[in-house]
């Protein structure tokens, strides 16, 4: 009756597990944290703003067209006097004036020379648009590798858990083993202690790499935005089949063409400032503009009635002394764009130095995984074999338990190359334009391979 009340808990207790907990893939997490990554809202709203003034600065190149009413009151009106006899009352006395003036005007200005103001904005916001895109591209591919990278750190994480929730099953094995010898006699009180000390020291590893991954979804689910109480479990393993991983070490990397978005940005931007810097010189020129102005207006010639009025001008203007803030300007625009230039030239510097190393280090850490393969399989040989030379009485613990840590160590640290691989790998595909495909294995948890 026990043992079917405790299958049926466990029964239960998975079927709530399941309802609670949200499985994310690697291709999920990555479509989460693109649709809400604030940074990419940013550089979006961005990207609008750019494009708004890019409108505006095209609009300028087309005259402005205003409308105006108005109405006045005037008291007393306005009235002449002609003497017809000079010296004496009799005189004509027109009305030049009325109380209630009302005016309807239509007005067309048009900058005819702004020095090449006007086209200087243009171009400026065309390329702060082209810089915009660019901007959201690398925004985009970046928080991209970032939620690779911190989902990749959670299956190396879910994998120490693995291999802790193992060692701790090999270790109670030997302990009741080593409990079973003891009480026939077979073995010391001390090695009896120290298998008991082991064993205490694996359940506390155990708890330790479970609170780890724990840490490494909590940090996960914060780039994706999600709320931090929601319980979820990633699939993949680090431990991907053979086949994978050939693939993943065929990788050609000189044949990768890098794109830089970033320093492409800051170019533009560089070509920003100096066309701004342009803009500031061209206030040091003379501007004309032309108009017309059609004023339906009453009174009109003199008369209680509406008549239409048209106006055409034209305006010329030039500063002559403004106590030197124009060139000022202009002079701060220069070292504006002299140090975008500068920005520029050290984006691009040090992303193509990045780039390197980054090719450099990928080729470093598949040598690391090509030797560490061929070792654990002679650890775990070495392993195996002192395992049974204990129990024979072949072997010393301390044989066993060096054959046992090295092991052990080893397998820590094919797993962290594994991660360093493919976190590297999400880190180059930053900087190229079509996908590598060798993420599959994080879709689904595959079939782990016991070493």
């Amino acid at each position: 009756m026990k043992t079917e009340f405790s299958a049926l808990f466990l029964i239960i207790s998975a079927s709530i597990y399941s309802e609670q907990t949200r499985q994310l893939t690697l291709s999920e997490c990555v479509e989460i944290g693109l649709k809400n990554n604030i940074g990419i809202r940013i550089q979006k709203s961005d990207l609008a703003i750019s494009q708004y003034q890019k409108e505006i600065a095209e609009s300028n190149q087309l005259p402005d067209f205003s409308a105006t009413a108005g109405y006045t009151y005037i008291d007393p009106a306005l009235k002449g006097r002609i003497e017809m006899i000079p010296g004496t009352d009799l005189a004509l006395k027109p009305r030049l004036g009325f109380h209630n003036n009302y005016s309807l005007a239509l007005q067309m200005r048009y900058v005819l020379y702004s020095g090449g103001k006007v086209s200087r904005a243009e171009e400026a916001a065309q390329l702060g648009e082209e810089a915009a895109k660019l901007l959201l591209k690398d925004r985009m591919q970046s928080s991209k590798y970032e939620i690779r990278r911190a989902f990749i750190q959670a299956v190396f994480l879910k994998e120490m858990v693995h291999l802790a929730e193992e060692s701790l099953k090999r270790s109670s094995d030997r302990l009741k083993d080593t409990e079973t010898k003891f009480k026939a006699g077979s073995v010391t009180k001390i090695e009896l202690l120290r298998i008991r000390a082991e064993n205490s020291e694996s359940e506390t590893f155990f708890s330790e790499t479970r609170d780890r991954y724990k840490a490494g979804t909590d940090q996960l689910k914060l780039l994706l935005n999600l709320p931090i109480k929601e319980e979820i479990e990633i699939a993949g393993s680090l431990k991907i089949p053979p086949d994978e991983l050939k693939k993943t070490f065929s990788l050609n990397l000189s044949g990768f063409t890098p794109v830089f978005w970033k320093a492409q940005a800051a170019g533009i931007q560089a070509k920003q400032a100096g066309k701004l810097s342009e803009m500031e010189k061209s206030d040091m020129l003379p501007a004309v503009a032309v108009g017309m102005k059609a004023d339906e207006a009453n009174p009109y010639l003199l008369q209680d009635r509406f008549g239409t009025i048209y106006t055409g001008f034209i305006q010329a203007s030039m500063p002559v002394w403004d106590w030197g803030k124009n060139k000022k300007k202009y002079q701060i625009s220069q070292e504006q764009k002299t140090k975008a230039e500068s920005i520029a030239e050290d984006v691009r510097n040090q992303l193509e130095a990045y780039y390197s190393m980054l090719t450099d280090r990928i080729q470093s850490i598949k040598k690391g995984i090509n030797s560490r393969e061929k070792n654990l399989d002679r650890s775990k040989a070495a392993r195996d074999a002192a395992e049974t030379a204990r129990k024979n009485g072949a072997a010393t613990y301390n044989e066993w338990a060096d054959t046992e840590l090295l092991h052990f160590r080893l397998e820590v640290d094919y797993l962290k190359n594994l991660s360093d691989l493919y976190i590297s790998i999400a880190d180059l595909e930053r900087f190229i334009e079509e996908p590598t495909d060798i993420f599959s294995g994080f879709e689904t948890d595959s079939k782990r391979k016991n070493r």
